[in-house]
């Protein structure tokens, strides 16, 4: 995929979150890290099109993010996204909750569904809690159920906002395993995390976002081992201080 940001400003009242961002890069996966409060997850929300920029542009492979109601939506179909926790229907089975959105927003029939959802649950490793609503799912389970539902209708892109934040280590060797095996499938995906080794080892490009800007982008393993900014450099080496 080919992303490119042409003068992005995301403003809320007084505070500027993203300021003239520019840039141009193509990528099948990409980390972005940097400190909290930082603009990272509003940046994610811009180019899955859940908000609208202050001003500028994002184009994906070439195509500006559509501003018509109609366009918006069928440009939000293309896209999959993960949020950081509760977003499955608390009321619905895991099955369920990955069937849904495919019949109601993508036009598939209940059968397709049913068996796209079924398809994932077994390759996610879920097969046998597919009948549980999230309650009786542990955290790791939950997002896996998650990451299903959003690659069920085989997107074009994967957007994932800290998929991992809320839960304990062992969930999230299990969730970040799923998100993986994506890439191996060959699903472009943008993941906002605070996971380094995965940033940095999974991840073919990784961007370090702080203070409104993008301060540095490039080859995961290239940032990771030879910090271009000083900004950078000071995140990476607060980190590993605490074997983080």
């Amino acid at each position: 995929m080919k992303l490119e940001f042409d003068a992005l400003t995301m403003r809320f009242d007084d505070t500027t979150v993203i300021d003239r961002l520019t840039f141009s890069a193509e990528m099948n996966t990409l980390a972005i890290i940097g400190p909290s409060g930082g603009g990272k997850s509003t940046l994610l929300r811009l180019i899955g099109g859940l908000l609208a920029p202050s001003s500028g542009e994002i184009r994906l492979n070439g195509m500006p993010i559509p501003k018509s109601p109609a366009d918006l939506l069928a440009y939000k179909r293309g896209i999959g996204f993960v949020f950081q926790q509760k977003g499955l229907f608390s009321h619905l089975t895991a099955r369920e909750n990955i069937a849904l959105p495919l019949t109601v927003v993508h036009g598939w029939t209940q059968k397709e569904a049913i068996r796209r959802a079924d398809e994932l649950l077994e390759r996610f490793g879920l097969s046998e809690h597919a009948d549980k609503r999230p309650s009786a799912l542990s955290g790791g389970q939950q997002q896996r159920a998650a990451i299903a539902r959003a690659a069920a209708p085989r997107p074009k892109l994967l957007l994932l906002d800290e998929p991992t934040s809320a839960l304990d280590p062992e969930y999230t060797v299990e969730v970040l395993d799923v998100v993986n095996e994506l890439k191996e499938s060959g699903i472009d995906f943008i993941i906002v995390t605070h996971e380094m080794g995965f940033a940095r080892h999974a991840c073919e490009k990784t961007a370090f976002f702080a203070n409104a800007a993008l301060e540095a982008i490039g080859p995961s393993e290239t940032l990771f081992t030879s910090p271009p900014t000083p900004g950078l450099k000071r995140f990476l080496g607060r980190l590993l201080e605490w074997q983080v």
